[in-house]
C-alpha cells in the first residue's frame, strides 16, 4: 500500500501541469474535454514527483457526471478515493483526487454562472485533497475556438461535499 504524505505546493502543481497540459490536448484534437476523475499518489521523498496516476473508468464518470444528482454521486467517490473511512473502494487512498470537466464560470460573486449572462467558459480542473480543493480554469475562448492553461488557484481553498469532513451543501472559498 502506498503510504500518504502532507502534500506541497510543487505536488500540486505537478498534477495540475499533469492534467492542464492533457485537457488542452484533448481540446485541441477533440474540441472538448469529457468529464474525468484520476487519482495521484507522490513519491514519498521527492516533492512534485508522481509515483502513480489512476484513471476512473470513463463511462463511470459520465454517469455520475450526467445524473440529476451530480455532486451528490461525485461527492462520496471523490471522498472514498481519498481515504474517507466512511466510503470503500478497492483500491488504495490517493493524495490528490483530480475531476475535470467544462464549465461555465461567472465573475459576478453570488451569480450563479446559468443566470449570467457575461459567463465564461473553461475547463475547470479541481484537485481535491484531505485538506480542501484548489481550482485551475483553463478558458476557452472564441474565434478561433480554442482553450488557453489558466494558473492553479493556490491562495483559496474550497470546502465542500467533495472534501472529507466538511460536507457543506454548497464549496465555499475560504
Amino acid at each position: 500500500m502506498l503510504k500518504l504524505r502532507a502534500l506541497t505546493t510543487q505536488d500540486l502543481q505537478a498534477a495540475y501541469e499533469r492534467l492542464s497540459e492533457e485537457c488542452l490536448a484533448t481540446f485541441r484534437n477533440h474540441g472538448e474535454v469529457r468529464p474525468r476523475i484520476c487519482g495521484f499518489n507522490f513519491h514519498e521523498r521527492i516533492e512534485g514527483s508522481i509515483r502513480l496516476v489512476h484513471e476512473i473508468n470513463q463511462a463511470f464518470v459520465e454517469t455520475l457526471h450526467c445524473g440529476p444528482n451530480a455532486k451528490e454521486g461525485i461527492a462520496p467517490i471523490v471522498r472514498a478515493l481519498l481515504g474517507d473511512s466512511t466510503h470503500s473502494l478497492p483500491l488504495p487512498p490517493f493524495d490528490v483526487v483530480a475531476y475535470c470537466n467544462e464549465a461555465w464560470f461567472s465573475k459576478n460573486n453570488g451569480l450563479r454562472p446559468s443566470l449570467d449572462p457575461q459567463r465564461e467558459e473553461c475547463v475547470l480542473i479541481v484537485l481535491n485533497t484531505r485538506i480542501g480543493s484548489f481550482i485551475g480554469r483553463c478558458p476557452i475562448l472564441a474565434n478561433p475556438r480554442r482553450c488557453e492553461k489558466g494558473p492553479l488557484e493556490l491562495e483559496t481553498t474550497l470546502k465542500g461535499k467533495l472534501v472529507p469532513g466538511t460536507e457543506t451543501s454548497d464549496a465555499t472559498r475560504q
